[in-house]
Order: C-alpha cells, then structure tokens, then sequence
C-alpha cells in the first residue's frame, strides 16, 4: 500500500493547518483588552430595546444592521469584551474556510489554500477579527459572494442561482463596502446573459434580489449615513480640488490601499509586479485568441477581472465622494479578492519558472518557488501584527485606582464614556455630555454636577490634548491637582476645589 498521501487528503490537513493556525492568532487575546471607543458604541448601541437600536444605528453613522442585530438577540451572552469579540472572530474564521472551499466550485487547490493562508496571517485580518465591527463581517460577505458567483457560473442551474440571489439580497445589510462587489458580479451574469452562457432569469432574480436588498437597506440605515465622509480620518479618501493632482492622489492612495490590506509596504511591489505580470500576460492571451471566446478568458480569470472592474469602481466612488478610495478599514472587504489575484499571480510566476528549468507542472517545483515567498510575506507582517492592539485604552486600571470617592464624584470624558458603559455599567459615574472641542461645556458640567470638593477626570481616547484644556481650565476657576495618574492610553486625574 502507497504511504502517500491523495491530493485531497493533503489538502484537506493543509486547510486544516492553516485553520488551526488562524484560530490561535484571532483568540489568543480575544479579550485581553478593552473595547475601544468605536466597538464601545456598537457594543452599548445595541444593548436596549430594538427601536433604540435602530435609532442608535442610524444615528452613529456606522453600519447596516445585522451585526447589532445579532448583538441585540444574543445581548445577555455578550456582556464581557471576550464573548462579544467571539461572532466577528468567528465571521474571520469562517471567510477562511470559504476560500479553503473554493476547489468545489472551479478554482486550483493551489490557489484557494495560499489566498486562506495568506488571508490567516494578514495583520488587518487579525486586529478586525477582533473588534467589534462589521469589517470582519464584510470579509465574509465578499468571500460568500465570490463562492456563489463561481458556484453559477461553473454550471449554471436554478438553485444554484437561488443561492446567488440570496447572498446578494443579503450583502446590503452586512456591509456596505461588499455591495460593490455586488455591482460587480451582476455587470458579469448581464455580460454572461448576452453570450449565451447563462439564463436571463437566472441574471434577473440575481440582480432584482440585489435592487431589493439594497433598496431596504437605503430605507433602514443607509439613507442616515451621509456624514459619514466627514470624518477625519476619511478625507484623504477623497480627491483634491485640483484635476491636476488627480495622478499623484490616484498613486498614494492606490499605494495605502493594498499596504492595508497587504499588511507591508514590502509586499506592495511585490504584488504589484506579480499581479501586473499576471495581468499582461492574462491579456494578451486575450488579444491572440478570436474575440467569440472572450466569455471562456472571463470565465478562466474570473477574480482578476472581478478585481480589476472593482478597482475601478471604487477608483470612481472615491472621486463622487461616494466612499473613500484609501487604506482604511471601510476597504477591507476587498481583501479575499487581493488574496485569491496574489495566489492566482504567484501560481503563474511558479508554473513559468517551472517551465524554464524544463518540469512543466512540477508540482514540487511550485511549492518551493511558492513557500520561501511566503513566508518572506509572513514575516514581513510581522511588525504590525505585534502593533494591532498597542493603542487600546486601559479601562480597568483608572477605574480601580478610584477607591477613595464616591461614584457621584467621578466625571467620564466624552471619549470614554462608551467604554465605562460597556465595561462598568453598574457604576454610577457622572457621563460627560460635551463634545469634541467643547471644553468650556466641560468644564461646567463638572462644576454643576460635581457637588463635592473632590472631582475624579476619567480620560480615554483623548483628542488632541482636550485632557489638558479641560484640567487647565478647572485650575483656573480655583481648583488643585491633588494627584495625576497615567495609564495606557488613559488617564485619571484628582482635583479639589475646597483646598485648605
């Protein structure tokens, strides 16, 4: 009896490795840390009644509604930063085995296994797997659609189209990001339509199930998130005024977005040299054969054009302000795709080296062309999977240091206030109301809700030095520091207005 193993029994163990390997980076310190500021939100948004959490979600211009849906049906199991970490942790795992699952429906095992195990290590991956967010969600959806997309356009059938209808009907309320991805996949079945390969019903229930979903979605959350470009951290997303700066916004921009996704600055030139050797050579294979075969090209490079038209897409999304083009976590979504083109491109460096030293589809060649990249790329990554967490807010410390006042005695920053409410919502601290910048609010709300000579200031995610204004001018109208601790990323300070 042969002692090998059949290909799919090692694929199968290396699936299961890569598995195993994407559960210990997501879990090991699923709940060591605080929910910061933004999972605060959704966490507390999504703990009250259900029209409070509609009018919560709608207001926060956050996200769609399933994932604080889910966290309002199973709310009274999730009340510790570990177990409401647990459903996008699990969402992560779950867009891995999707891709380890792509084989059944047309793609290389090759392939699938080195976009699961680049996706199991991607540091991007890791730290939103383990917020409470949609992104991780997101992932999954984008990893759900492509499976289904492959699985109609492999053999086309009605309940094979039935399952494409639904996951696009669903996208709308799991992630607003993956919908392009959406818009995509129908551009391919209208295109498939006109060539004959598939069933113009089968193109309508997908597309009408998309339009339904999306309209639904407008109406409940969507149509609430037009401010959301106004935030900071989203501007540079979005074009300069002048036409002219177009090209080097388009650069910088494209450059952030595969950096975040990619997890190095390294692996940007990398990809890029892989991916665009890939894609020339992918067209002009194109270009040499009749034009009537350009379904059967599509069909064989199907994630390569499904990127391709996505980039620009959003490309074009980013310049209407419509969503930002940049590295940011509203991006990632995409990430299967970039996975599953870099496989598909190292794939195609490997079987052309194999070819030059004279062992077509050596199997063994590719494999050691394929695993030292790899592993280059994982240990490029390295570095900002050790940074994932370095800025959460330390909740608990400032907290227990407040030993001697009572509750009414203590004044939570704005910043904070979500995370106190999450972690300690059993105490009675006084809730700052007052906004960003508004520090002479501030400073009356401490003044005529803090009766007490003594005031406790509990700070977490501090902008830009408010902290400092706000113990500055409470000094000013005669208090005095009695003692300042630091924490990570947080502060409390005590101070007396009644000094002897």
């Amino acid at each position: 009896m042969s002692s090998h193993l059949s290909p799919k029994t090692a694929y199968a163990l290396a699936g299961a490795g890569i598995l195993l390997i994407a559960v210990g980076l997501r879990f090991f310190n699923l709940g060591s840390t605080n929910l910061w500021l933004d999972e605060a939100v959704y966490a507390v948004n999504s703990f009250d009644d259900f029209d409070t959490l509609m009018d919560r979600t709608r207001d926060s211009n956050s996200s769609p509604i399933a994932l604080p849906f889910l966290i309002f049906v199973f709310g009274d199991l999730l009340r510790d930063s570990f177990w409401i970490r647990v459903l996008p942790a699990l969402f992560s795992i779950a867009s891995i085995v999707v891709l380890l699952l792509l084989p059944r429906v047309g793609a290389p095992r090759m392939t699938a296994l080195i976009a699961a195990g680049v996706m199991a290590f991607l540091p991007a991956q890791i730290k939103y797997a383990q917020e409470v967010r949609e992104y991780s969600l997101s992932v999954l959806a984008t990893s759900v659609l492509v499976y289904a997309m492959l699985n109609l356009r492999n053999q086309p059938s009605h309940p094979r189209a039935a399952f494409l209808a639904a996951i696009v009907f669903l996208t709308p309320f799991l992630s607003y990001g993956s919908n392009f991805v959406s818009v995509v996949i129908v551009l391919l079945l209208g295109f498939s339509v006109y060539r004959g390969r598939i069933s113009p019903w089968h193109f309508a229930v997908v597309a009408g199930s998309f339009g339904l979903g999306a309209f639904i979605s407008y109406a409940l959350t969507a149509q609430y998130q037009s401010e959301v470009r106004q935030a900071d951290y989203l501007a540079a997303g979005f074009p300069p005024s002048s036409f002219t700066a177009y090209p080097q916004w388009l650069v910088e921009r494209g450059a952030a977005y595969f950096r975040f996704l990619l997890g190095s600055q390294v692996i940007v030139p990398i990809f890029a040299l892989l991916a665009g050797s890939y894609a020339i050579a992918s067209g002009s294979e194109l270009f040499r054969r009749n034009r009537a075969q350009l379904d059967d090209w599509i069909h064989r490079h199907t994630i390569l054009v499904v990127l391709a038209i996505l980039m620009v897409i959003l490309i074009i999304a980013g310049i209407l302000e419509l969503y930002p083009f940049n590295g940011v976590r509203q991006q990632l979504f995409a990430a299967p795709l970039v996975a599953l083109v870099f496989a598909s491109s190292l794939m195609f460096a490997a079987q052309k080296i194999s070819e030059w030293q004279s062992h077509r589809s050596s199997a063994r060649l590719q494999l050691l062309t394929v695993a030292p990249v790899l592993s280059v790329l994982l240990l490029l990554s390295i570095p900002d999977l050790r940074q994932a967490y370095e800025e959460i807010e330390d909740i608990d410390g400032p907290v227990a240091s407040i030993d001697s006042l009572p509750d009414e005695s203590v004044y939570v920053y704005y910043g904070a206030v979500p995370a106190v409410r999450f972690h300690h919502h059993e105490r009675n601290f006084v809730h700052g109301s007052a906004l960003r910048g508004d520090i002479e609010q501030m400073a009356a709300e401490v003044t005529t809700l803090i009766t007490g000579c003594q005031v406790a200031l509990l700070f977490t995610h501090i902008h830009e030095d408010e902290d400092e204004l706000l113990i500055g001018s409470l000094t000013s109208s005669g208090y005095e520091v009695d003692s300042d601790l630091e924490f990570k990323n947080a502060r409390l300070t005590t101070l007396d207005r009644c000094p002897l």
